[in-house]
């Protein structure tokens, strides 16, 4: 389909009301299917403006070489001087010559991103599609600095187009009082699509399926429906809050954002292909409790990440969204990327380890998932399988989620001592804050499970001897199947 090309743009009006008015206002203007064009009003003293960095062997500059055309002009309609741009490494800048307290900015986008091979995938960055397309809040809006901000944003469409944000509309393609994360850290879509919507008590899950997933949309909507409904049954409520899903068939990938998810998914739709495109979706859509809801009060990377993993894999086993033998195989996966990160990896302990997410991935992920396995055993069993991780993070969702705390390591431990009636902080200082290695079969036992394991193999059966507690701490936490 041809898209509609605007021949005239709409000038952006900075109306003068502290009330209504956020500081900084943008226009997004569609004039064809390779260029956008954004006007901006930036209403704070402004010296230098930013784009963040993702480079190609192609685009030393990234998608900064995308920038055409830019002009700056003071409130006086006195056109600013650019005098140095500045690759920095994780973003670019553009300095000006003078600081102006209101600052007009008028650019161009060429839309060529999925031209080009980028290191974490076209689907964080941007691309195109017959329907519109894709892009992500960082690479549209040029910035004058990273402090959270609130802009409002009007989108110029052509006619019957719309454009999907997971951010609250004040009228159709009109936002106001966007939160810089919000506006940079998330993907949008800009075209003509439409959205399906999963709701759980005050959470929306809106989903947008690209032209080849709709074949497969029942299949889609069946596989999350139920699970978004566990989660929200896990936590006893929903946070008030939008998340949107992008998924357009490619190469399997996924980008993760603030309240928003883009995906690639490969075809065909199978139970073999939801263990990834599926679970990832559960997962990303936990981190809305656990990540949104429950906020650390310093860096808990392990946490979000390694619980997160686990809870999804057992809520997914429990509504039989996956088969036994793939949550079997999730298991020895972490197993295997926790051994993988100790000969591979830097020797940090688990805690430590989230500091440097991106080079700890397999440890925070390994690791943590398989020490969530191990935590939710040994509670279990030091309570007679009365209650399980899940109540750990229930409570803490209830008591400190829900009234606004952040939590620490030490709120961890506690909530996890008072669930299994019993001192386990033994377990955090082997596997989280310290260097122990791993001893998997000293803890999975006491689950009825064994893991066979020889360097970066990894199998995981039944315990032949179990006793009745530790079979049914086996089901408790694998699901049914087992």
């Amino acid at each position: 389909m041809k898209i509609c090309v605007r021949t005239v743009l709409v000038a952006l009006i900075l109306v003068s009301c502290k009330t209504t008015k956020a500081q900084h206002q943008y226009q997004v203007v569609v004039k064809g299917k390779n260029t956008v064009h954004v006007e901006a009003v930036l209403g704070t003293s402004v010296t230098e403006l930013h784009l963040p960095v993702m480079v190609t062997a192609e685009l030393p500059d990234g998608p900064a070489e995308f920038i055409k055309n830019l002009v700056l002009t003071d409130g006086r309609g006195n056109e600013i001087q650019i005098v140095e741009r500045i690759n920095h490494g994780n973003y670019y800048s553009w300095r000006l010559a003078d600081a102006v307290d209101r600052l007009s900015i008028r650019y161009d986008i060429e839309m060529h991103h999925d031209q080009y091979d980028w290191p974490f995938g076209v689907e964080e960055i941007s691309y195109r599609t017959p329907e519109g397309f894709m892009i992500v809040g960082r690479y549209l809006f040029i910035i004058p600095n990273f402090l959270e901000e609130t802009y409002d944003v009007d989108f110029d469409l052509p006619e019957s187009w719309s454009v999907s944000v997971p951010w609250g509309a004040k009228e159709q393609n009109k936002f106001s009082g966007v939160k810089g994360s919000e506006l940079r850290d998330n993907a949008m879509f800009i075209g003509q699509h439409r959205e399906e919507e999963i709701v759980v008590g005050a959470t929306r899950l809106r989903l947008l399926l690209g032209p080849g997933l709709q074949g497969d949309k029942q299949r889609i909507l069946n596989y999350l429906k139920p699970n978004m409904s566990a989660i929200g049954e896990l936590f006893g409520s929903a946070p008030k809050s939008t998340y949107l899903v992008i998924m357009q068939e490619g190469p399997i990938a996924g980008g993760a954002f603030n309240q928003s998810y883009s995906m690639l998914i490969e075809k065909p739709i199978n139970e073999a292909s939801s263990a990834l495109w599926g679970h990832g979706m559960i997962h990303e859509t936990f981190h809305l409790w656990n990540g949104r809801g429950l906020v650390p009060a310093t860096q808990m990377e392990w946490f979000r990440e390694g619980l997160t993993e686990y809870l999804s894999i057992q809520l997914e086993a429990v509504t039989h969204s996956l088969k036994p033998k793939n949550i079997e195989k999730k298991i020895e996966n972490a197993y295997r990327r926790y051994f993988l990160s100790t000969v591979m990896g830097s020797p940090v302990s688990l805690q430590e380890a989230g500091e440097n997410k991106d080079q700890n991935r397999m440890k925070i992920y390994g690791l943590g998932t398989f020490f969530a396995l191990v935590l939710d055993i040994e509670i279990r069993h030091a309570n007679g399988n009365k209650k399980g991780l899940t109540e750990v993070i229930r409570l803490m969702y209830t008591e400190m989620a829900i009234e606004n705390r952040q939590y620490t390591l030490e709120d961890v431990i506690r909530y996890t001592n008072r669930v299994a009636g019993k001192d386990l902080r033994f377990l955090f200082d082997a596997y989280v804050t310290g260097l122990d290695p791993l001893k998997p079969n000293e803890h999975l036992k006491k689950g009825g499970l064994l893991l066979t394991t020889m360097y970066d193999e990894a199998y995981l059966d039944d315990n032949p001897e179990a006793s009745n507690l530790e079979k049914s701490i086996r089901v408790a936490v694998l699901g049914p199947g087992f």
